[in-house]
């Protein structure tokens, strides 16, 4: 029987979460392949919301105080950055250039 939107999303969201964890148990490295996973991630979930490909990513930033135009710059510079080049694209706020570090991750 074909999945409803709401289901495929909180099954795809679960696989995510689950992949991720997995990816930050590595004794080395992992956080590149758990950003990328996380961009391109909730690209998908904006995707089966119909929404633009940032959304699910900006909303989440959003709800931890995050502007929503930041929000969508670094959206672009992990997800277009890692998955074309595997490391971060450069954000401009005026005059700044602003280079992503990615870390460890928290808890998700």
């Amino acid at each position: 029987m074909p999945e409803t939107r709401r289901e495929s999303f909180d099954r795809l969201r679960q696989m995510m979460k689950g992949d991720v964890r997995r990816l930050l148990d590595w004794s080395e490295g992992g956080n590149y392949v758990a950003a990328l996973l996380i961009a391109t991630g909730s690209e998908a979930l904006s995707r089966l919301q119909d929404q633009r490909d940032e959304r699910v990513f900006v909303g989440s930033l959003e709800k931890h105080g995050l502007a929503r135009e930041m929000a969508a710059d670094v959206f672009g510079a992990l997800r277009h950055g890692l998955a074309h080049v595997y490391d971060t694209k450069f954000i401009r706020a005026g005059d700044l250039r602003i280079e992503l570090i990615v870390g460890g991750i928290g808890s998700i």
